[in-house]
């Protein structure tokens, strides 16, 4: 006979389903975080257009913004901020509802290997030499939150492609983000983010959304001067 905890185990996420059932973040639709007809309103961001500046251009990252912002490439940036893409982000963040950062990463982990013209299983894997680095939260933030939206991303990520995550910065306490212009923000993050351990040579930098690039840019900065050789990027949205 199974043990009482064990069994309560197995039931737990049954009873959670049918007490609080899954709901599309938009309409409201049961058993499901973002349903067919939402998922189709979403737009997604060009992969010719420059993940920073939004210049046209053949590819994901200008000449330019990659010397600004020292990336060697920005992965993929899946939907713009708003409509049901902006709602599974206010879901995740702001109300507690965790699980939604498995289907945002699988979403993210998804146009990652379209952007290769490769599938799971098929072929080598193009992402192989990069570790995962999720973009870090100050301590009150992550203690607020229960949890780092990052992070979460980071992790389904790596399940999905089968790479390794790595907690390797970390974020000294600042006033938020939120109101405040590109150069407000860049001057706001200015020794923000510190390096807990030595990086590998090619970092994936994950996080949720980006604004200005002010957090990604400060965050490269700390990993290339810690020896991280390649910094590229991939976020799942961007204003």
């Amino acid at each position: 006979m199974k043990p009482k905890y064990l069994i309560m185990r197995q039931i737990a996420p049954f009873l959670k389903d049918l007490l609080f059932p899954r709901r599309c973040v938009s309409c409201g639709k049961i058993d499901t975080f973002l349903c067919d007809k939402c998922a189709s309103m979403m737009l997604s961001v060009s992969s010719h257009k420059c993940l920073f500046c939004k210049k046209m251009i053949d590819g994901q990252i200008c000449d330019s913004c990659k010397k600004e912002f020292r990336v060697k490439n920005a992965y993929v940036s899946v939907y713009y901020r708003e409509g049901p893409a902006r709602d599974l982000i206010v879901n995740l963040k702001f109300k507690g509802k965790k699980e939604i950062a498995g289907l945002m990463g699988t979403m993210v982990a998804e146009k990652m290997l379209q952007s290769w013209r490769v599938r799971p299983f098929r072929g080598s894997n193009p992402f192989k030499d990069y570790v995962l680095v999720p973009v870090p939260l100050d301590k009150r933030r992550k203690n607020e939150r229960g949890f780092n939206q990052s992070e979460l991303l980071a992790r389904e990520l790596g399940r999905s492609l089968g790479l390794e995550v790595r907690k390797i910065l970390g974020k000294r306490l600042r006033a938020p983000q939120m109101g405040l212009n590109r150069k407000e923000r860049q001057q706001n993050l200015k020794g923000a983010f510190y390096g807990i351990s030595k990086p590998p040579k090619k970092v994936l930098l994950v996080d949720d959304v980006l604004t200005t690039g002010a957090t990604v840019k400060e965050c490269t900065r700390v990993l290339k001067e810690n020896g991280a050789r390649e910094v590229a990027v991939a976020v799942f949205a961007r204003d």
